[in-house]
Order: C-alpha cells, then sequence, then structure tokens
C-alpha cells in the first residue's frame, strides 16, 4: 500500500486516539451528560460513495487454490484504494460515518445558511475522488470503480443502547435522499439528490438532468469553492482537550489528550472483537482474515408518521433487544444504519473469539428471536425482516489510518442484504445455513425464487419457522440413511461390538427371556461419521426383523431439559399420546419391570486407518481408483476424519487439482478387486444428462450437501457419464502442497482456537510456526519475552487438557486405539526420556508438568488442522520474523552435541558462524540464548 497521508498520525499518540479512530466525529465530540436515548436535530451534507468489485475481488481471493494467497493481500488492494478516497473526504473537512461494507457515508456539520457553499465543497471532493479514484485495476485482474450520491438537509443524530454497548444512528430524509442518489448513479458518476439540487450554487455545478428523476447527474464545477475547511476543521471538537494540533494533522481526533470519562464512552460503540486488540496493543492487521462466518441482516420498516423522538425510542428499545438475543447467541452487532426508510441491524456470527461449530443454528436462532421480539413488542413496525447467510467472507479492518472500521465484505454479506429486501416479513436463509446449522427439515420452507439485483445463482432459498409446535414426540426423522452398495468402511470394531450385542438380544428372545437389555453409546467429534454408524446399525438391525425405534437431536432441543430421554421413552413405553401427567405416570409404571440402571458401554471413534482412505474416497467421488498422490494427500491432511476427506476433495475438484474420467473396462475389474475385496463392489452413476452441463456441476458443487447418504458423499453432479466406470486422475499444474485448508474444515478449528485464552492462543500460534512437533527449548526461544516460565507452564498444562497438544514421545500403541489402559491415560502425562532415565518405551515416564516446572521436551498437536489453521493466522511480515527466529535458534545449536557438549556436530560450522555457543541448562525453562 502507498504512503497515505495521516499515516503515522496514530502511532505516537494516546490510547484514546486509537479508539476514537474507530468512531465518528459526530459521536467523538457528542455531550456525555445526556440521558440515553436521545435525538439531536442539525443540518448537514451527506456523500454515500459506492465501491463496486470489492465483491468479485474477495471471492477471487477466496477461491484461490494457492495456500498462503489472500487476506494480506486482499488487506493491502482494500486499504489502498478506501484509504486513498477517505483521505479526500478528510481533506475536505468531511466526517466518516461509517464503512457500509464496500461503501463510505461521509458527513459535514454546518449551518442552514452554508448548506449551497458546503454541497459546492463536496462536490469538488468528489470530483477529486472520481479524477483519481474513479477505475483501478487490481493485480488480480478486478476492476474497482466508485459512484457518488450526494444529499443535503435537516438531519438527527440518535443516540441508543444501554450501559454495554450503544450505538448512533443519522435519521432524515436526507439519509434516504442519499441513498436513492447513489442508486440512480453508475460507475464514475456523481449523482445530486432533488433536495441538494435545490439548495446548491445552481450557477456554479454543470449538471446533465435525468430522464423521470428530479435528481440531476453532476459534469464539473465552475469556480473553486468559497467555504473555508480550515476554519471549519478549526470549529470542531473546541470543548475537548488535544495535544499538538498542526495543520497537518489530517484529523483532530487522531490527538485527543487522555480523557477516562470519555474513553469510557467511545469503547460502548466499538466491537468486543476489536477493544481485544486495541487493550493488548496488537495491530489491527491482526483482525484482517478470509474466514467462515455466519450473516445476519436485520430491516426494520416504519408504519410511516412518526417524529424523529418516536423513531429514536423505537430504535433503542429495538437495539437493547436485538443486542441481547444476538449476544444470547454468541454474536456480535457490528453496525446500525438507516435504510430504504427503515433501520438495518447488520450483526456477525463466527468473528475471531466467538467461533462455534454450530454457528449457523445460534445465528438462525437468534434471528428467529429477533423477529418474534420485534414483532410483539415493538409496535410502531410495520414490517421486519431477517436475511441469513453462512459462508467465506473477508473480515478485517476497512481503515485509513486516522479514521477504521471492522466490517465483512463478500458475495455472502451481499446475499444476506438482498434476502433482507426481498423477502419481507420473514426470516430467509440460503441453502448453506439450512444445512450446517443441522436444524430438521421441518423447520424450514422453502421460498420461491426472485430476481434480485448482483446476485446470480443463491440456490435454493428458505424461510425458517423454528415452530416447536411442529415437532411431534418420536417422530423425528433420520438425516442419514444406509443404501445398498455402499457399505461403512473403517468402523468394523464398532460394528463387531453392536454385532454381538444384538446377537445376545436375538438370542435372549428365542429362549423366552423378556429383561434383555444393553446400552451402546458412540461419541466422535464433528464429521466422524456417527449419523452413517447410526445409518448401518439401524440397517443391519431391521434385517434381523427387529422393530427399530430412532430419532435424531437438533441443536435446539440442548435447552430441553431431558429432550431425548422423553423421547424414547414416550415412543418405547407408548405414552407419547397421552395427554396428561397422570396418565403417563400410570403407564409408565406398568411398563418398566426392572428399573435398575444399567452401565453403558463407551467407545470413542479414531481416525480411520490410512488403509481405508483411498476406498472411502472412491465412494465420496463414485470411482473405482484415486491416484496415489490423492490418497497420500488424503491421508497426510484428512488424518483418517471422514467429513476432512469430503471436505478436501471437494476443494480439490472445484480448484480443478483432480478430474474425473472414464476407465477402461478391463481395469475396471482390477481396481475394484483392490479397493473392496468382500463383496465385490463397483461405483457407477446412474442418472442420465448432457455432458455440456459439466461447468453447472462444478458450480452446484459449491452448495451443501443433500440429506441422503449417498448425494451428500458426492461431491459433485457427475451425471453426464451413464453406466460408466469412472476413475480419479490428478489435474495439470496440480500442486498438492499449495491447497489451502477448506473454509469448512478452517472454521472447525477456529471454533477450538477461539475458545482457548489468548495467551494460550499465541503459544499455540508460535508452535505452529515450528511445525506438528515441537520442542519446548525451540518454543521457548521464540515466545515474546512476555512469556514467563509460569505463565507458560500454564498455557502449556491448559493445552495439554484442552486436547490441543500432547507429548510427542507417545508410543504409537496409545495413538491407535483406546483400551482400557488407554481409557483412564492422563491428558498430562508425558513419554519424553528425562536426564536420569535410560529408556522408557512402554511405560508412562512421568507427567508433563511437576511443581510448577515444565518436564516435557518434545510435543507435538494433538489436530494437524488446528496447526494448519494456527498457522494462516499469521501475516507474511509476521511468519517472516519468528521463522528468523526459528533459522537463529537453529543455527546456534547446529554445532552442539548434546551428549557431550564439547564436540562439533557439523564438521567447521562453528568456525563459519564465529565462536558464539550457548549454555545448555538442565532445565529447559532457563535456557537462554548467551
Amino acid at each position: 500500500m502507498g504512503w497515505i497521508k495521516g499515516e503515522g498520525e496514530i502511532e505516537d499518540s494516546y490510547k484514546i486516539s486509537k479508539i476514537a479512530a474507530h468512531v465518528p466525529d459526530l459521536v467523538v465530540y457528542s455531550t456525555l451528560t445526556n440521558d440515553i436515548p436521545y435525538a439531536e436535530n442539525f443540518h448537514g451534507v451527506l456523500l454515500f460513495a459506492d465501491v463496486s468489485g470489492f465483491t468479485n475481488l474477495t471471492e477471487k481471493f477466496s477461491l484461490s487454490s494457492k495456500k498462503g494467497y489472500g487476506a494480506d493481500e486482499l488487506t493491502r488492494t482494500l486499504n489502498s484504494y478506501i484509504g486513498e478516497i477517505v483521505s479526500h473526504i478528510l481533506d475536505a473537512g468531511g466526517d466518516i460515518l461509517n464503512y457500509a461494507g464496500d461503501a463510505i457515508l461521509a458527513l459535514w456539520t454546518v449551518e442552514r445558511v452554508q448548506l449551497s457553499e458546503v454541497i459546492s465543497l463536496v462536490v469538488k471532493c468528489s470530483l477529486n475522488i472520481q479524477d483519481q479514484c474513479g477505475v483501478r485495476e487490481t493485480e488480480v485482474g478486478c476492476q474497482l470503480k466508485v459512484k457518488i450520491g450526494i444529499s443535503a438537509g435537516k438531519l438527527s443524530k440518535v443516540i441508543v443502547g444501554d450501559e454495554i454497548s450503544q450505538y448512533f444512528v443519522v435519521i432524515g430524509r436526507a439519509v434516504d435522499e442519499v441513498r436513492l442518489a447513489e442508486g440512480l448513479a453508475v460507475a464514475s458518476t456523481i449523482i445530486l439528490s432533488p433536495n441538494a439540487w435545490e439548495l446548491c450554487e445552481r450557477d456554479n455545478i454543470a449538471i446533465d438532468p435525468i430522464e423521470n428523476e428530479r435528481a440531476v447527474k453532476v459534469r464539473y464545477i465552475k469556480r473553486e469553492p468559497s467555504f473555508s475547511v480550515e476554519k471549519y476543521q478549526d470549529s470542531i471538537g473546541t470543548s475537548v482537550e488535544h495535544d499538538k494540533v498542526t495543520r497537518e494533522c489530517v484529523r483532530r481526533a487522531s490527538r485527543l489528550m487522555p480523557n477516562a470519562e470519555l474513553e469510557k464512552t467511545l469503547r460502548k460503540y466499538i466491537m468486543k472483537t476489536v477493544l481485544q486488540k486495541i487493550d493488548d496493543d496488537q495491530p489491527l492487521e491482526y483482525l484482517s482474515e478470509m474466514r467462515p462466518a455466519t450473516i445476519v441482516f436485520v430491516n426494520m420498516q416504519f408504519k410511516g408518521g412518526e417524529s424523529d423522538q418516536e423513531q429514536c425510542m423505537t430504535i433503542h428499545q429495538a437495539a437493547i433487544g436485538i443486542g441481547q438475543q444476538i449476544v444470547k447467541h454468541h454474536g456480535r452487532v457490528n453496525k446500525v444504519f438507516m435504510f430504504d426508510k427503515g433501520c438495518t441491524f447488520l450483526c456477525l456470527f463466527g468473528l475471531p473469539g466467538d467461533k462455534r461449530e454450530d454457528e449457523s443454528a445460534h445465528a438462525l436462532q437468534a434471528a428467529y428471536g429477533v423477529h418474534d421480539l420485534c414483532q410483539k413488542e415493538i409496535r410502531s413496525l410495520k414490517t421486519v425482516s431477517v436475511g441469513v447467510t453462512t459462508g467465506p467472507v473477508f473480515c478485517g479492518v476497512l481503515r485509513h489510518p486516522v479514521r477504521h472500521e471492522y466490517t465483512v465484505i463478500g458475495r455472502k454479506v451481499n446475499l444476506a442484504a438482498r434476502l433482507m429486501m426481498h423477502y419481507p416479513g420473514v426470516v430467509s436463509c440460503d441453502s448453506e445455513t439450512c444445512y450446517y446449522s443441522k436444524l430438521p427439515a421441518f423447520y424450514f420452507n422453502e421460498l420461491p425464487k426472485k430476481a434480485m439485483k448482483g446476485v446470480k445463482n443463491p440456490g435454493v432459498l428458505y424461510q425458517f419457522m423454528a415452530n416447536k409446535q411442529q415437532i411431534t414426540v418420536g417422530k423425528a426423522p433420520m438425516s442419514v440413511e444406509r443404501e445398498e452398495g455402499y457399505p461403512l468402511l473403517g468402523r468394523e470394531k464398532e460394528i463387531e461390538v453392536y454385532s454381538s450385542m444384538l446377537k445376545g438380544f436375538l438370542e435372549a428372545r428365542a429362549a423366552g427371556h423378556k429383561n434383555y437389555n444393553n446400552v451402546l453409546i458412540y461419541e466422535g467429534p464433528i464429521g466422524y461419521g456417527k449419523s452413517r454408524l447410526l445409518a448401518e446399525v439401524v440397517y443391519r438391525t431391521a434385517k434381523e426383523g427387529v422393530r427399530v425405534i430412532s430419532f435424531e437431536l437438533a441443536k435446539t432441543d440442548i435447552k430441553q431439559s431431558n429432550y431425548a430421554l422423553q423421547t424414547l421413552l414416550a415412543i418405547v413405553m407408548s405414552v407419547q399420546n397421552c395427554k396428561s401427567y397422570a396418565e403417563r405416570e400410570r403407564v409408565l409404571l406398568s411398563k418398566i419391570l426392572d428399573p435398575k440402571m444399567r452401565q453403558n458401554l463407551y467407545l470413542n471413534l479414531p481416525g480411520l486407518e490410512p488403509p481405508v482412505i483411498a476406498q472411502l474416497a472412491c465412494q465420496i467421488l463414485g470411482v473405482v481408483r484415486i491416484p496415489s498422490e490423492v490418497e497420500l494427500f488424503l491421508v497426510e491432511r484428512s488424518h483418517g476424519v471422514p467429513y476432512y476427506c469430503e471436505e478436501l476433495l471437494k476443494s480439490l475438484y472445484l480448484g480443478n487439482l483432480i478430474v474425473i474420467e472414464e476407465v477402461e473396462g478391463e481395469d475396471e475389474a482390477k481396481d475394484v478387486d483392490i479397493l473392496f475385496p468382500e463383496p465385490t463392489l463397483g461405483v457407477h452413476c446412474s442418472k442420465p444428462s448432457q455432458v455440456g452441463q459439466e461447468e453447472d456441476a462444478r458450480a452446484g458443487a459449491l452448495g451443501p450437501p443433500k440429506a441422503s447418504m449417498l448425494k451428500s458423499r458426492k461431491i459433485t453432479a457427475l451425471d453426464h457419464f451413464v453406466d460408466r466406470a469412472l476413475a480419479c486422475f490428478v489435474g495439470e499444474a496440480a500442486k498438492f502442497h499449495e491447497v489451502p485448508i477448506p473454509l469448512t474444515l478452517k472454521g472447525m478449528a477456529l471454533a477450538h482456537l477461539d475458545h482457548l485464552q489468548p495467551a494460550d492462543q499465541m503459544v499455540v500460534k508460535c508452535a505452529a510456526i515450528i511445525g506438528q512437533t515441537i520442542t519446548t527449548q525451540m518454543l521457548i526461544n521464540i515466545l515474546p519475552e512476555s512469556e514467563n516460565p509460569d505463565k507458560l507452564n500454564l498455557s502449556l498444562t491448559s493445552l495439554f487438557k484442552s486436547g490441543t497438544f500432547e507429548c510427542g514421545s507417545k508410543p504409537k500403541q496409545f495413538t491407535k486405539q483406546l483400551t482400557k489402559e488407554s481409557e483412564c491415560w492422563d491428558a498430562l502425562n508425558c513419554y519424553c526420556v528425562q536426564d536420569s532415565q535410560e529408556d522408557v518405551r512402554e511405560e508412562v515416564s512421568g507427567k508433563a508438568s511437576v511443581d510448577g516446572a515444565w518436564r516435557c521436551r518434545v510435543m507435538r498437536f494433538c489436530t494437524a488442522l488446528v496447526k494448519e489453521t494456527a498457522y494462516e493466522l499469521w501475516l507474511k511480515e509476521q511468519k517472516r520474523e519468528i521463522h528468523q527466529k526459528c533459522a537463529s535458534y537453529l543455527l546456534k545449536q547446529a554445532h552442539r552435541c548434546r551428549d557431550c557438549g564439547i564436540a562439533e556436530f557439523i564438521f567447521g560450522h562453528k568456525a563459519a558462524i564465529g565462536n558464539n555457543l550457548i549454555e545448555i541448562h538442565p532445565s529447559l525453562l532457563n535456557v537462554q540464548e548467551s
């Protein structure tokens, strides 16, 4: 990014100025004594600059198949362009009200008699923006363009919220007009609203009329504006103390003197996500990333005829209610602004520190709660509309050095806004949100398709109902069903345990015993195949002629106490139709003959063994063979997790790194015999289609898997092959080492990282630079100096207990499968050979932490996915610095022999780098470089 005026202005300022950089002058210089809520009238000129091309640019980076290519380059490109536009506005005395995604809303607050002069000033500013930033080429081939709308008139500043969070909104006719003016503009044009055209110096602005519109298009300005920007800037914030304000100062608020009361107030306008970085004195670039998130837009349309004070009270009531609902479900309210004669709230789920694996379900529940609350408790509203989408977006600080905001940009953000406007009065969502919520299908009704500006192929859209009354006890459907020809792979032990239980039940039943019972619980993280395992159990049991009662639980059932037990007992005991408690009690007492508790058998699902990965990949792709490069890639990156395999294969296919082609018939039998020894299984696609639909199939694969097992396992509709054997081949110029983590998997890893404490996160991020296996000695040398031994010991202990790290010397048999001995294995057990031990191979050598000192010498990540995700959280410059620390450490270690401590490990190395030996202390935590 090139130099922008104001660069460095914040760095040497007080903390309050860094906070004020996220808030407009309209708020910074507000009266602190007013009771919330309140409305304040004034006159002003608005400039609305809408940038086109940001969404396409974001998509280019998010869909890149090159590892490590995305957030850094995107941040530089966005901030370079936005920063230049903002510089022109600040130079003209404008106040940046907010960054609305890829748009900027600016304000000049003036007296009524000054409006005409200031409109000329704003027109001149707009012409400068179009001259310098009208069209900008980017390195990825996307063009950035800007269009501008200008309005003027009477406005009102509304301040709402509570003691924790506050929001500001500017309302008035001029707000509606500036958005209408921008809507009439095309790229590289400037439109004056009807009111601005009436108030301006008409003899000074050359315009072109717009057919059937009162707004006009600006051509040029005839003479320089007479309004003095310097005097205007000097009049701002005179009641607040500043430090060294000079003519070179771009914004007075960047020179604020410490003011505890003002700082406390300003913090209420900033999201906790950003405040944490400011409080930790971390660069805001740490927040910039491509991230899977869920977007919620809430729009409230007023009935009309309300006064400013009435609108103020309505927005205040809504802000408090919406904020409580959103925070309750681990989300954040990002912005509040007026839009299309209504008030809009932008809410975000899945931000740094808030990531949850079930964030889509939380977002839908929050959206429905907001919709219900606004309809029932705010009577002055005409309609409440909510749009919810899930997918990859750019999250970060759109910034000028002295005025910036945290925002989100991406195709899914645009889609959520369009859903909100095109489906009024309901909670609407896209298919990704529906799928990843894991909520029952009857919570959703398919919506009719509508043409939406700027949206191509949105996929199937749904209305979220969340009608709990629709749930009938005992009739929860299975989302996955076992299909003939697709056997369950790699779960032989789990099926064997169940089969033995089923055999015992059948024998007991044949012998006339009626009191045989047993319980089997399968446990495993998301993606390990629990649903398919359950489907296999149901399938095998039904084949034996046994009645099967099956049901699944949804996220919303968590809050209903004992819902699973109630549902199961209701079906088994035939009480689902009982209308009263007494009736249910009588039936239950008659059914339960022996109510003694039985011990549950608990099985923890391990990852699939490497030989099974190729078979699973063939099932997912619908092929009989995959290349060895793909098999190796899946084994290394999936770590035996079936869901990881599916997402990785989807990423490879959509990135054209693998292709599916027909194979010769003579090779087919050989391939099938190798992959599926017993019984022989050929994998074919059966639905006819046209060859020309392959590109549509790739586009369709971007959507979520469907409900049935077979369809959910196939990442793309390879329907143009009819009764032919297919094989997978490596695409041209495929580089598997550059394949980034699929965003669906990245979201799961981020959810794990976000549950860690900030100090623990820093340890994980530094360890990720080293690799999958980490030596404690090396980790100590690259951590920030603030990490003292005691603090590090606490962090490593916490990371072992959370399943992030484990001892790197752990014997292989302890990682392959659970046994009776390994079930009671302590998370802090260490298998490293200590100084006093010759060899410890089969038994635990001790604890990783003893008396506050860390003893484990070698650690490793429990999940490589977490390591890779943590590594990608670093920006390039930060990675380079820590890699240099690693290289420096290794350089100084290479010439020391650990056994004797004297002889050179590499001949001549000491002479090459100089006599720079380091002292090795027995205590790893006291290792220091000399």
